[in-house]
């Protein structure tokens, strides 16, 4: 008896936690100026190839305080669960969001990413690989005009890299010596 007792209070206590969970999410609706910030934010990055899911919900957590979790983001977005889910894990495999633990509990929580430079990064690197591949073919394979435009877009990808790189040196330099 006094297990059920213990069950039935335990019971009780979940389903009142999850009702006023579901009155906070709907206390979080968002304004028109939010949805439409998200939205353009979202056209922003299709160009990119990136998911429309994937940049609403990269414009919903730049405007975020806090992490969030995927139940609210699901709510807030009108998306189900596992699409809010699906867009979480790409945005934090490009670098634009990190999740978070919530201790005591497996329910993960996602925030936008603190290295602004992350998602650049992995580009930067690429653009660097190209143009030191561009400038060898330009040296070995090409002649004459070919040669010169392989250089040219050689010299091209190798500067955009510098300049990525070199911004984003700035910018950690710059926070590191606002914390400090």
């Amino acid at each position: 008896m006094t297990f059920s007792l213990r069950r039935s209070q335990l019971d009780h206590f979940r389903n009142v936690t999850y009702i006023q969970n579901m009155l906070d999410i709907v206390a979080h609706a968002l304004s028109d100026e939010e949805r439409s910030f998200i939205q353009e934010v979202a056209a922003v990055f299709a160009p990119w190839g990136m998911p429309r899911s994937a940049g609403r919900l990269y414009g919903y957590l730049l405007l975020k305080q806090a992490p969030i979790s995927l139940d609210q983001i699901a709510t807030d977005l009108e998306m189900s669960k596992g699409g809010a889910w699906n867009a979480a894990r790409l945005l934090e495999r490009f670098g634009n969001a990190r999740s978070y633990s919530e201790p005591g509990s497996k329910r993960i929580l996602y925030g936008p990413s603190d290295t602004f430079g992350a998602p650049l990064l992995e580009q930067a690197s690429m653009m660097g690989a190209l143009g030191n591949l561009l400038q060898d073919g330009a040296s070995t394979l090409a002649t004459g005009g070919a040669a010169a435009r392989l250089a040219e877009m050689g010299r091209f990808y190798l500067s955009l890299r510098q300049t990525i790189e070199t911004a984003i040196r700035e910018l950690n330099t710059s926070r590191s010596g606002e914390r400090g």
